[in-house]
């Protein structure tokens, strides 16, 4: 209030009638504004009262002063607030005549939109009610109490001295990423993000006493909208993220660490230890101030070498249990004992020590260029090899440090992938090995279990094609002609080996697909692809057959 006012028109002083029969046009003006009053309303529509469609909060001028009798009147605000005001202006009279009102609507008539000053927990409230908490250290589930300093922030209606007061207009505080709100030029509604709680009048016109929600992020800025009046931020530069230090507050950042006596590690899961570098393999983070669950922003988990955090980034990553959980499938990646760090909201947690490690490089055969050379390989170098394995990380990434070749007596850090070959017998005479390996000419032996039977087809298509079969490999098998199949039709016993496979090289987990030779084309239009190899073995009729 106390802003001085002047409100100009017509009958805007009591008139004294000399006579009853006169009183319409024979009237004098008194030189007096002592009945004259004026009053002015904030309107909203959001209540509706008996007065009409609109509720409002009615307000006095006081200090009503004639400056020109009948025409020009000075008054000075009460304490008050909102926009588009209407104003009342009203005339007593000398003689028994009726009152007579005049209301004109002055729509550019408003309150000044509030504005902050600051925001803070201080020695001018009471730290013990605050909790008193930094104001860059938000707890991430709320309920941080956030004293706004500023001005034009409306009475305290408990205090008001109106008693015509219909309706008390909201406190709406909104805060968020520095941007600016919907009013006032920002470039997108960030500010508004998030809706602080029980915002009250703590010093009536300059102070207004808030709590936090459930949330996340830094910098963030804060605008205080009062009936319908949305004030501006602290940013220095409306619309971008320049703001004042103390303009703007911080929820805590995330910090990995273990949570329980359950694990000594903050991060668990398939992903930490002798990944695959394929990815897709769980990683669980515990920690505190991860925020909620249903914050709109998923966490950003990155992982990697020290000074080289950011080197993978986790894949379908989401706060799993409020503010202390995060899932996350590791991403293709290769290397050993990373440290991981997860992103909110723009805040970057601790770097963790998390020892991420892919499975090792796994050789499993090689070609040469030289393989059909008696002489060997050319002592001056420069042929190929090719070597294939897994775990060896992408192309793309290609992070591939050194290839070293020696014999195993000469380097002792030379480590053989696969099993030396024994005297067993091999297992295709239907001799069981005692050690479980085929036994091998090449100087690597195999897994006797590692192709099985998954599947047995035996389709419906004109002559009950296509017929074929399914296996599947339970590890790598760096020479597949180690095994063969055969069909025993209509149970007439045994035929022994009827197909053996090419040398071809499977990894564990790969499906291959063998069908009758007849019936490859069947296939295709069965499956919609085409058979890895056929035979002649599988001409069967799928009654009282048996597959080996």
């Amino acid at each position: 209030g106390g802003t001085i006012l002047t409100i100009t028109g017509t009958d805007l002083a009591p008139y004294a009638c000399t006579s009853v029969a006169t009183c319409g046009s024979d009237h004098i003006y008194a030189l007096s504004s002592s009945s004259v009053t004026i009053s002015y309303q904030f309107y909203s529509a959001e209540v509706s009262s008996s007065a009409g469609d609109y509720s409002y909060a009615d307000f006095t001028c006081k200090s009503v002063t004639m400056i020109t009798a009948g025409t020009e009147l000075t008054c000075t605000s009460d304490e008050g607030l909102g926009n588009y005001l209407y104003w009342m202006v009203n005339v007593g009279v000398t003689s028994a005549t009726s009152l007579e009102n005049t209301l004109t609507l002055f729509n550019e008539t408003s309150y000044a939109t509030p504005t902050i000053a600051t925001l803070s927990q201080n020695s001018d409230v009471d730290n013990e009610l605050l909790g008193y908490r930094d104001m860059f250290n938000l707890d991430t589930s709320g309920g941080d109490y956030v004293l706004i300093t500023g001005q034009n922030f409306g009475p305290d209606f408990d205090d008001l001295s109106s008693t015509d007061a219909l309706y008390i207009p909201d406190i709406v505080v909104t805060y968020g990423p520095a941007g600016g709100g919907v009013n006032k030029g920002g470039s997108d509604l960030n500010a508004l993000k998030y809706t602080a709680a029980d915002c009250e009048i703590f010093t009536a016109h300059t102070q207004i006493l808030c709590t936090t929600v459930t949330g996340v992020g830094m910098n963030l800025t804060w605008i205080v909208t009062v009936a319908g009046q949305e004030g501006s931020s602290l940013c220095i530069d409306e619309g971008s993220n320049m703001c004042a230090y103390n303009a703007t507050t911080s929820y805590a950042r995330p910090i990995i660490k273990p949570t329980g006596s359950t694990s000594s590690s903050a991060v668990t899961g398939a992903g930490v230890s002798d990944a695959s570098t394929r990815g897709g393999q769980l990683l669980t983070l515990v920690g505190i101030e991860f925020g909620p669950a249903e914050n709109e922003e998923d966490p950003i988990v990155t992982y990697g070498p020290y000074n080289e955090i950011d080197r993978y980034v986790a894949e379908d990553c989401s706060i799993s249990v409020d503010y202390s959980t995060i899932s996350c499938l590791t991403t293709e990646g290769v290397g050993a004992n990373h440290y991981i760090s997860v992103t909110i909201g723009d805040q970057i947690s601790n770097t963790y020590e998390a020892n991420i490690t892919y499975s090792s490089p796994n050789v499993i055969e090689y070609t040469t260029q030289y393989d059909n050379n008696a002489d060997g390989a050319s002592t001056r170098g420069g042929q190929w090899v090719i070597i294939t394995g897994k775990n060896f990380g992408t192309v793309e990434e290609n992070r591939l440090d050194e290839v070293r070749y020696s014999s195993q007596t000469v380097d002792e850090e030379f480590v053989e992938t696969f099993y030396p070959c024994t005297t067993a017998t091999d297992p295709m005479t239907g001799v069981t090995s005692t050690n479980s390996y085929y036994s091998c000419s090449n100087g690597y032996s195999q897994p006797s279990t590692c192709l099985m039977i998954s599947g047995i087809i035996d389709a419906t298509l004109t002559n009950g094609y296509p017929k074929a079969m399914e296996l599947y490999a339970a590890c790598d098998i760096a020479d597949l002609s180690y095994y063969g199949l055969g069909v025993d039709q209509n149970g007439g016993g045994s035929d022994g080996q009827e197909y053996t496979f090419p040398s071809d090289v499977l990894y564990e987990g790969d499906f291959i697909y063998i069908a009758y030779t007849a019936s490859s084309d069947s296939f295709n239009t069965w499956f919609g692809f085409d058979p890895d190899y056929t035979t002649t073995a599988l001409n069967m009729n799928g009654d009282q057959d048996a597959f080996e």
